[in-house]
This record gives C-alpha cells, sequence and structure tokens, in this order.
C-alpha cells in the first residue's frame, strides 16, 4: 500500500468516510474506471456492485470479456453528497488528494487497459480531452476512442466508454457500449499474442503540398482503379478553401483552391476537374453539401457516380448516428479527430485546418471500404441502397436547384399580416398580465428599453424560456410537465398545448399563437430567396423511418419547405405566396388515407380480416370517409351528419384514429387537440381513444400486437419495401412502451415516405424537372400549361405510385392517390382520375384564366447546373421489394 493511499484511508478514517476500493485483482490487465461510489458501493465497501455495476458486468460478458481479466475501480474512493460529482469536496477531501491516490495505485499495479466509463474519469486520465469551454469531457464524442494516458510511463491503451447508469437511461446506446467493450477485447487480444499494443493507423496526410506533389497525387487519383474520396473545408462556413483527395485509407492530400501561381492552379483545377468527372466519388454527406460546392466552383459535381458515406450509413444503422465522428468510431481506428477542424485562423492556421481536411478524407475513404464488407453481408440492403435509396438522394440534388416560384405582392402582403398579428397577441397578453409590456423577441426587448429610457428587466419576451418560465409558474400559476430528458419543467410547445388543454388559460392560447406567427416568420416568410424562388434541400437520411427532411441550401437560400405548415390558417396564407413559373401549372397528388391502408393491411395480412381493407375501398366508391364511419360509432350521431369535413365530431374522429393506430396518450391527444384550436381534457381524450379501441379491436389486438411480437423476438422491423431498422432501445426487462409506440408508427410512416420516394425517382427519371417537392405522402410537380401535358403528368403520377405492396403471408394493397391542379398552391382544385377525361378537361378549363402576376425579376434559373443523370431507375415504378 502506497503512502497517499494509507494517508487517504486514514483521512477517511477520520472523517467517518466509507473508503470504497477495488473490485477484482488490481493485477489484472483491463482496469475499469469509475467516478465514486454510489449508495450500495457506500454500503459495502465495493465499487461496482449496484444496478450499474450489474449492468456493466452484463455488457463485458456479452462484449466476451472475463470477469478475470478485469478490475473496477474510482478515482474518487467516497461517495459524494447525493451522488453529486460536483461536490465531491465537501467530503472535507480535495480532488487532488484524490487523484494523487488514484496515481498512486496505478503507477503501483501499470494496468496495460484502461477503460473510464464516463466524462469525469475520462478527463482526469487524458486532459487533453477536456473541452476549451467549459473544460469537461464529452464522452459522446471520444467513446471508442483508442487513446493514450500521457500522465502514465508505461504503454497503455484508454479506451473510453458510456457509463452505465447512463445506458440504464437511455438503452438505445447499449448496443454501441457493447461495440466498445468488444473493440477493448480485440486490443487486448493483440497485446496479449504479441506483448505489445496494437499501433494506430499511419496515414500520409499531404497538408502543404508542393505544385509538383499536388500534380502527382491527383495523377495517382486518375490513375488508380477504385474509388477517390473527395472533401471540401470551408472558411467561416460560407467560403470554400481547400479540397482533399484521397485514393487509399493511407494517405490524402489538401488542395489550396486559391493559393498559388495562376498557372499552376489552373493545371491544378483542370486535374482535380478531371478527377471529379472521370472517378468514382465517395463523400460524406457529398450529395447535399460538397457537390454543391464543387458545382458552385465550376467543377463538375460528380454526382452521377458518387457514394455518399452518410446515405450508406443511414441505410445499415438507421437508428445510430450518421456522423463522420461516430462512423469513424464504428469503421476505423482514428482516434476522435474532428475538434481538429476547429480553433484556427486563416492566418496561423491552414496546416491544422488542411492537415483535418486530410484526414476526414482518408478516413471517409476507409470508412466506405468498410462499408462494402457489411454490404457484402447484406446483400438486401445493398440493393435497397443502390436501387433506391442513393439514386433518390441524387434525383433530390437536380429537385433542390428548381424551387418553387412565389409571388412578392403575396409574400409582402402575409407578412405585413403576421406581424401585425404578432403585435396584437402580445397586446392581449400584456393585458393579461396587468399591462406589462411584452414582447417577442430579444431585439424588439431591448429596442422598447430604449425608447421607455429603462432597462428590459421589467419587459416580458415570451420568446426568453426562464421569463416565460416565471410567468406562468409563478404569476399564473400553472403545472408544466417536466422533461424527461433535462428532468427540468418545459416550456416547449407539447408542454403548453397539454397545459392550455388542462386549464383553458386564453395566455397559454396567445402564447402558443405567438410562437407560431414567429416560426413561420423567422423560417418561411422572411427565408432567403433568389429571383423570389423559394428553395428547399432534401436530405434522405432526415429521419430514421425513411421519410425525407429539407433544410435551407448550402447557400442559405430557403428553408425547409417539407414541414411549412399546410393545415392551419397560417398554412393556406404561406401556400397562397407559391405560384406557378408563367405558362406553367401545378399537378399535385397525395396518397388517400395513405398509412391507414398499411395499418389494415397488416392487420389482414396476420389475421385475415380484411374488414378495415373492405371499408378503405368502400369509402373511395361512395366517398363516405372512415373517419365519418369512426365518428358516428363513438358519438351516436348519423353518418350523414359526421361524413362532413367541417363538422366538429368528423375532425375528431379522424385525430382518434390516428392516436389509436399509434397508441397515442390522452395527454399527448389533448395536447395536439389542443394546438389545432380545442384545448380538451384529457378524461374526454381517455373516453374517445377506449371507444375507439372497443370499436377497431385490431389496432391492439392484432397491429399492436404483431409489432410488439417483432421487436421482443427480434429487435428488426422490416417493411414491405425493404427498409430495415433495429430498435435498439427494447430492454429484455423493464418498459418499453416508448419504443413500441415508435415501433406502431414506424412501418406505415416507412411504407407510406418510400412510396413516395419511389414515386419521385421515377417521375424525375421519366421527366426531368417536372418534380418541385416531396410532401411525406404527396408530390408537387409543374409542367407545360396545357390539358395534354396535365393529362399526360396524371398518367404519370398513376404509373409512378402504381405499386403492388406485398405483406409478408402474402396479402397485396396498392394505395390510391387523389389528384389537384391549379396555379397557386392555395387554389389547388380537386381533379378526377385522368381515366375519366372529360371530368379532368372541366376542372382544367374552370381555372382559366390563369391570374396576372407581375414579378419583380425573372424567375425560375437553377442555381447551378449539373450533367443528366443516367435512367437508372427504369422499371421502379413497377417493382415492389428492392
Amino acid at each position: 500500500m502506497g503512502p497517499k493511499t494509507l494517508e487517504l484511508k486514514q483521512l477517511c478514517q477520520k472523517l467517518g468516510r466509507k473508503y470504497v476500493g477495488f473490485k477484482g485483482d488490481p493485477r489484472s490487465p483491463i482496469w475499469l474506471v469509475g467516478e465514486a461510489p454510489g449508495s450500495d458501493e457506500d454500503q459495502t465497501g465495493v465499487p461496482f456492485v449496484g444496478s450499474s455495476g450489474r449492468e456493466l458486468d452484463r455488457m463485458l460478458a456479452e462484449a466476451g470479456i472475463a470477469q478475470s481479466l478485469c478490475c473496477w475501480t474510482n478515482p474518487y474512493k467516497v461517495r459524494p453528497p447525493d451522488n453529486d460529482i460536483d461536490r465531491i469536496e465537501e467530503v472535507g477531501i480535495t480532488k487532488v488528494q484524490f487523484e494523487e491516490q488514484f496515481f498512486e495505485e496505478l503507477r503501483e499495479y501499470k494496468p496495460p487497459f484502461l477503460c473510464p466509463v464516463g466524462g469525469t474519469p475520462l478527463g482526469i486520465l487524458c486532459p487533453d480531452t477536456l473541452d476549451s469551454r467549459d473544460h469537461e469531457s464529452k464522452i459522446s464524442k471520444w467513446r471508442g476512442s483508442i487513446l493514450r494516458c500521457d500522465r502514465l510511463d508505461w504503454p497503455n491503451a484508454t479506451i473510453p466508454n458510456f457509463h452505465p447508469a447512463y445506458i440504464l437511461r437511455e438503452w438505445s446506446d447499449r448496443a454501441v457500449g457493447v461495440f466498445i467493450f468488444a473493440r477493448l477485447l480485440e486490443e487486448f487480444d493483440y497485446w496479449n499474442q504479441n506483448g505489445k499494443h496494437q499501433p494506430l493507423p499511419e496515414r500520409e496526410l499531404i497538408a502543404n503540398p508542393s505544385f509538383g506533389e499536388t500534380e502527382d497525387y491527383l495523377q495517382e487519383c486518375l490513375n488508380y482503379n477504385g474509388p477517390i474520396s473527395c472533401d471540401f473545408e470551408l472558411l467561416a462556413r460560407r467560403v470554400p478553401i481547400c479540397l482533399a483527395f484521397s485514393f487509399s485509407r493511407r494517405s490524402a492530400l489538401s488542395v489550396s483552391l486559391f493559393d498559388g501561381d495562376v498557372s499552376n492552379l489552373r493545371t491544378i483545377w483542370r486535374l482535380m476537374d478531371r478527377v471529379l468527372h472521370e472517378k468514382r466519388i465517395v463523400g460524406q454527406n457529398w450529395t447535399t453539401f460538397d457537390a454543391n460546392w464543387a458545382e458552385a466552383l465550376g467543377f463538375y459535381g460528380g454526382v452521377d457516380r458518387c457514394d455518399d458515406t452518410l446515405v450508406r450509413h443511414h441505410v445499415l444503422h438507421p437508428e445510430m448516428s450518421h456522423k463522420l465522428d461516430f462512423q469513424g468510431m464504428q469503421y476505423t481506428r482514428q482516434p476522435y479527430w474532428k475538434d481538429e477542424g476547429k480553433g484556427w485562423n486563416l492566418k496561423e492556421g491552414m496546416p491544422k485546418l488542411k492537415r483535418y481536411n486530410c484526414l476526414d478524407a482518408a478516413a471517409t475513404l476507409e470508412i466506405f471500404e468498410e462499408q462494402e464488407k457489411e454490404f457484402d453481408e447484406k446483400p438486401n440492403l445493398r440493393r435497397f441502397y443502390e436501387d433506391y435509396e442513393m439514386p433518390l438522394a441524387r434525383k433530390f440534388h437536380e429537385i433542390d436547384k428548381r424551387g418553387i416560384q412565389t409571388d412578392p405582392e403575396s409574400l409582402r402582403t402575409l407578412r405585413k399580416e403576421v406581424v401585425c398579428e404578432l403585435d396584437d397577441r402580445c397586446v392581449f397578453i400584456s393585458k393579461d398580465l396587468g399591462g406589462r409590456p411584452v414582447v417577442y423577441s430579444a431585439e424588439m426587448a431591448n429596442s422598447l428599453a430604449r425608447q421607455l429610457g429603462t432597462d428590459s428587466k421589467g419587459i416580458l419576451n415570451i420568446a426568453s424560456v426562464p421569463q416565460l418560465k416565471n410567468v406562468l409558474k409563478n404569476e399564473l400559476h400553472i403545472k408544466l410537465k417536466t422533461d424527461r430528458y433535462t428532468k427540468k419543467e418545459s416550456t416547449g410547445e407539447e408542454s403548453l398545448n397539454e397545459a392550455f388543454a388542462a386549464t383553458g388559460n386564453q395566455v397559454l392560447k396567445h402564447i402558443l399563437r405567438t410562437r407560431e406567427l414567429n416560426k413561420i416568420l423567422g423560417t418561411y416568410v422572411d427565408a432567403k430567396l433568389c429571383n423570389n424562388v423559394f428553395y428547399s434541400c432534401y436530405s434522405v437520411t432526415g429521419t430514421v423511418t425513411g421519410r425525407r427532411a429539407s433544410r435551407k441550401t448550402f447557400l442559405g437560400f430557403g428553408s425547409n419547405g417539407q414541414n411549412q405548415p399546410k393545415h392551419s390558417d397560417l398554412g393556406e396564407k404561406f401556400n397562397s405566396v407559391f405560384i406557378a413559373r408563367p405558362d406553367r401549372i401545378f399537378v399535385a397528388c397525395d396518397q388517400a388515407s395513405a398509412e391507414e391502408w398499411v395499418v389494415q393491411g397488416i392487420i389482414a395480412d396476420v389475421s385475415g380480416d380484411v374488414k378495415g381493407i373492405r371499408e378503405l375501398e368502400e369509402s373511395i366508391r361512395t366517398g363516405i370517409s372512415r373517419h365519418a364511419v369512426l365518428a358516428s360509432a363513438i358519438f351516436g350521431l348519423p353518418i350523414a351528419q359526421t361524413n362532413n369535413k367541417e363538422c366538429l365530431e368528423y375532425f375528431l374522429g379522424k385525430k382518434v384514429r390516428h392516436a389509436g393506430n399509434y397508441d397515442m396518450r390522452e395527454n399527448t391527444m389533448a395536447a395536439q387537440l389542443a394546438a389545432a384550436g380545442f384545448p380538451t381534457k384529457m378524461p374526454f381524450c381517455a373516453a374517445i381513444l377506449a371507444k375507439f379501441h372497443e370499436v377497431e379491436p385490431n389496432i391492439r389486438g392484432v397491429f399492436h400486437k404483431y409489432v410488439e411480437h417483432e421487436l421482443c423476438t427480434k429487435r428488426l422491423l422490416k417493411t414491405p419495401l425493404g427498409r430495415e431498422r433495429v430498435f435498439y432501445g427494447i430492454r429484455p426487462y423493464g418498459d418499453n412502451s416508448k419504443v413500441f409506440r415508435e415501433g406502431y408508427a414506424y412501418i406505415p410512416q416507412s411504407v407510406i415516405g418510400d412510396n413516395n420516394g419511389l414515386a419521385i425517382l421515377f417521375c424525375q427519371s421519366v421527366n426531368p424537372g417536372c418534380v418541385l417537392a416531396d410532401g411525406h405522402d404527396s408530390m408537387l410537380t409543374e409542367v407545360e400549361d396545357s390539358f395534354d401535358a396535365v393529362l399526360t403528368q396524371m398518367k404519370l403520377l398513376l404509373q409512378a405510385y402504381d405499386r403492388i405492396i406485398k405483406f409478408p403471408n402474402g396479402f397485396e394493397v396498392k394505395i390510391p392517390i387523389d389528384f389537384r391542379i391549379g396555379y397557386s398552391m392555395k387554389g389547388l382544385k380537386k381533379c378526377p382520375d385522368p381515366s375519366k377525361e372529360t371530368g379532368c378537361r372541366t376542372t382544367y378549363n374552370s381555372l382559366q384564366p390563369r391570374p396576372s402576376v407581375q414579378l419583380t425579376t425573372t424567375s425560375g434559373a437553377e442555381q447551378s447546373q449539373s450533367p443528366p443523370l443516367s435512367n437508372e431507375t427504369s422499371g421502379l415504378a413497377e417493382s415492389n421489394v428492392l
């Protein structure tokens, strides 16, 4: 026993504190290092014996690490007050005393492998991992990295992992934790067999090449038979400054785009363009980021032959993070490096940035090569990626450049209306709060304070969470929902809607409306436009279900066009600003009762009960909605009364069906109804949900049971269109209700999203340039303003959605689509099936004459040009399983 250990034990005895030492043999090669003892450890005097320790043992065993190889300890040997590590010194012992004793132990036994579980022990062992801003080690960055503790003078490998207490809270990360322990075992096996630690990857990163080195490397890229990894780096996220190339995971070269002799640059740029033209390109997020910058600089974007590691990972591991740092941890032995791209300046830090640029390119190529091995083991997922997901990403690269035309005058009018209503809502809130000044932004608060000649403390900025929380709790005495992650009272939309449903307090209604107005103003109405065109950048990796997400473009134009408000009054007003281009017309379609077809298809496939499917078919034939039939059964009203979309009972029937299908809780349903302007008490929601399940017993009895069985036995859900997702959050014990609810939504939402994606892929391949937007279950297209063009486009859309969806036991459905046409998004008119040509012509003629809109600038030009893509999706409209 060393002197520091003896001194600490004596001090603990003097202070009446329990000293908690080792579990296992300290001569073991692997040390698991935690933070400090908990209550169970404090009672027994042994570390890692509570629930966290038992889970840690299970994870080690699952990874194949024998208990005999391990020793468990903590740097802080005494339990802190309330298990709060930040209060450890309140026990009467300084952190320095604890840490000196801990390092004395390490030097005595010299373990070759250290596994800090959690950020606290990682920061002690590897201070270089501490974040410069808050001086904490982020385990979410460094987990799985193979590091060295430089505070120790013998060869060691330090491999951090999540703390088991975190795993018990966030079970979906448990698989990652087990993976990291398996990596630890691989490193140990190498050490055990070779008598030394496995060296880290050696890479030749050419960050400051000469003209000759650059020319030679690019020529090697051109001569190489395999794919070339490329990666752009930007200055201040605005200006592309260097471009890295890698043809081997062991080397990369970064080219300064604007630094050097002009004639040399001309030669290098031509070589780079040849690489992008001639080679198969590998990139991380290439289709939505790097390719756009390449084209903006005049290079060929290489989209038609690129492989995007982000898209690949989304197919292989949809539940995981797809960021490059996570993939780097999963597929390579490269320690976390992504912070190396920060903290440099243009004058001094270019070599640092370019080295980081090289490392990104080399690691991306290594990731690609390892993903190839994984695809070889999973040919069905390779087919899904190569036949659908990557071609769709390429098509969206084209679609992103088209955008939707806006009417500037309508946009100005809408902005005035939104700002006016925002001001009015603030006045309403102010009156309810006794005349206190109310604003909706920090800028307004400061401006008003200057006008009043005072500070802003007496002004309520409802965009400020602390101020809003204080008013709601202490002035209006409203109970707020506790966030399950932060464990703090929430002022989020769901929390405020639940409070509004429970209290009916009009201040909450005004606050919620103000937020809605503020969002549409900042996100949509004030979005940056180019030639009065609203752009969006679509990502096929947007959601875990496979439905796309969208955001503003790489140049900052537009916004999230996919999730813009559609069904509220603000959505209607915002839609009015979108117009077809001159001599063009919108043709839109959506999948009718989309997700319901999938839910009832599963029920029919599993149980043989086709009642729901027949009702869906009957609703198309008769025009009597299933929502109306459900509302009639729940509320005891005649269908003639409930089959009216303006009827409140119809609205409730639609809402309760969606809520019941996905096992929504009454509090969540109440919040959603409140958000729609109908504050409803939770007991009422509970009652109509119970009635729904009485009317629709197959939802819980068949659909939910099927999903639960698949998750509990396989942890895997596979859709009829070939998408797969492993639900890592399923626990072998404990409450799985939240994961089950994710599972209920997964197959319907994924099938509808992929049915839409396949249709978009088909349309954009057959009629390039026609698709403007993806709406999850709908599509917006634009064609020549003639009846023949409209009819042709509608027939194309019918062909695009002409897809049999076949469930595992053989039951088949085909989801019908509805059409709308018009010159404005707000004025779209429902149009009959194109087989009824006379009705279609009547609808088309009713749109004439075309509205006259004076545009201030020419619109419709694409932001950048890209080469035509090959028709790699021929025949996809008829495909079923990818």
